[in-house]
């Protein structure tokens, strides 16, 4: 773990070292000024996922899974970020996806 968040990092130092060249500075210099003015939005997103993780983490029922907090993340950021879910990962128990099998005609 410790070897590549310290590889991440490396890589990340080289790029900000590149602003003060005359080649690459004055097109990287606007992405890390647009990347520091989102910071605040960031907070805010993160607050929003931790409180629907928290808040997921408290009404499922599911507490048996060693997991479950991790679980928990996971679901709330595929549901939070991407929309992406489906009805038995909140344990609903009901898949809303369409069944066309029942429409077709054998023939």
């Amino acid at each position: 773990f410790f070897m590549a968040l310290f590889s991440t990092f490396a890589w990340l130092r080289l790029g900000y070292s590149l602003r003060g060249e005359t080649y690459t500075g004055p097109r990287i210099l606007p992405i890390i000024f647009a990347m520091v003015d989102t910071g605040v939005f960031m907070a805010i997103v993160l607050v929003c996922l931790m409180s629907g993780t928290h808040a997921y983490y408290i009404l499922t029922a599911r507490l048996e899974r060693p997991d479950h907090e991790f679980a928990s993340l996971i679901r709330v950021f595929k549901f939070g970020i991407f929309g992406d879910f489906d009805a038995t990962d909140f344990g609903f128990g009901v898949n809303l996806e369409r069944d066309d099998s029942q429409g077709k005609q054998s023939g």
